[in-house]
Order: structure tokens, then sequence, then C-alpha cells
């Protein structure tokens, strides 16, 4: 019992999977882990159970265990780039205060990073995707619902967020309902759209979010000849036209 103690302590505040197995049956997790798709939790601990001890890439993490007696703990950290040259001309994350609500940089910290990457395509013609998200209806859902729950979405989408961030990536909440990710790339761009829809079907798994849904304008910096305001701009008016077709969407549906 002490041992689950130390292990949740330290682990609590972990912002990348870990959990801690008794006789291979789950006794322990933290919620990066609890984030993970059904599917991906189950063969991590079937995998386990079987003994094999040798690391595993999933779902963006390089997953290795530790066994200590009937205990077997179980660790995901991000799994590194494709691409090293990539990481090593990527500025570091800039030094700003987090949000207090999800732990990410705020609006300060996106401004002097998308300077950064302005520059960097200048320079190096390095690309740069960006997304900007916002999650639709989270003041129905406050209503519904209360803040403390409408607080929990806005936390477990930005974990769900981090889940499909690269180690190169940057994500930001820009305020209210609305988060911003940067993914700088060389050749081809990330598949962010799909990988939203599966963050959208996992956060509709939860009770009190059936209907949950978040819109997103995507552009990147070759669109706009490496103008990080034009890049702003534009990610802005696809979001808004994201919104608008999904509200058209809705409103055909309810009419019929």
């Amino acid at each position: 019992m002490l041992k689950t103690r130390i292990i949740t302590e330290l682990f609590k505040q972990a912002r990348y999977p870990v959990a801690l197995l008794r006789n291979n049956v789950p006794e322990w997790h933290n919620p990066p882990f609890d984030d993970l798709s059904e599917d991906i939790r189950t063969r991590l601990i079937d995998r386990a159970a079987s003994g094999a001890d040798d690391p595993l890439l999933l779902d963006g993490y390089l997953f290795e265990s530790l066994t200590a007696g009937p205990h077997r703990l179980l660790i995901g950290t991000p799994a590194a780039t494709a691409d090293p040259t990539l990481s090593a001309s990527l500025p570091a994350p800039p030094e700003h205060p987090l949000d207090e609500l999800t732990g990410l940089p705020g609006r300060a910290a996106f401004d002097a990073t998308l300077e950064t990457f302005e520059q960097h395509y200048r320079h190096d013609r390095q690309n740069c995707e960006m997304a900007m998200l916002d999650i639709n209806g989270l003041s129905s859902i406050n209503q519904r619902n209360g803040m403390e729950f409408g607080d929990e979405v806005l936390r477990r989408f930005a974990r769900k967020l981090r889940h499909i961030c690269r180690p190169d990536d940057r994500l930001f909440r820009f305020g209210g309902d609305e988060f911003v990710v940067l993914m700088p790339y060389r050749q081809k761009p990330p598949p962010l759209q799909k990988r939203l829809s599966e963050i959208e079907r996992e956060m509709r798994a939860l009770q009190g979010l059936e209907r949950f849904s978040a819109s997103a304008g995507i552009a990147n910096l070759s669109e706009t000849n490496g103008s990080s305001d034009d890049l702003m701009l534009l990610s802005d008016r696809r979001l808004h036209q994201a919104k608008a077709v999904r509200n058209e969407t809705q409103g055909h549906e309810h009419a019929q």
C-alpha cells in the first residue's frame, strides 16, 4: 500500500500516461492514461499481463514497463520526432505564465512562438501548420451541467490535444474555449483533421458530452508566403467557415 501511495504521488501530475498494475490487474492510473482510447489501454494491460518487457510505440508514446514483485508500472513517454533535423532548428518553448485551468501556455507564449516560426520559414523554408480550435457550444454545456463540468471538459480536451501533439509541436490555450496548435513540418503536413475527429469521438463517449464537437480552422505558412499575421487571419476565417457549415448542418438535422 505504501508503494502504491508513493507512486501515485510521484506520477499523479505527470502529463504523460502512467498506470500501476498489481498482479496484472490495474490498481491506479493518472488522467492522461485514462484519456487513451479503450483499445490502447486494453492492449497495454494485456501485453503487461503476458510478461512482455520490450518497449512499444503506440499513439505517439513509447511505453515501457518496470516490474517490482507483484507490481508493474507502465510509463508512456512522448516518442521522438521522425526528423531530427527539424528538432534541431525549432525554438524552445518561451517562458511565459501557464494557463491555470489547463496548464497550457497562453496568448503571450503563442505570439512569441509564432514570430519565431515565421523567421524559420523565411530563413530555412520550414513550414508550419496552424490550427485554431473552438469547442462548439461550451456555454450550453455549462448551462446544462454547471461551470465545474465545463472546466473539466476544457481540461480533458486540452489533455487529448497534448496526446496528438508530437514533441516538436506547440499547443496553447488562446482564451475561453479556443486553442491553437502549431505543427512544424518540412514535407507533408500532419493529418491534424483526422486526429481531431478521433478526439471528438472519444469525447462523445463521456457522459453528458454525447453531442460534443469542435471546429477547426487550419492553414500553413506556405499559403501566406510566410506571413504570421496573414496565417492567423486565414486560420480564423477558416474556423468561422467551419462553424458556419456546422451550424447549417445542425439546422437541417433539427428540421428533419
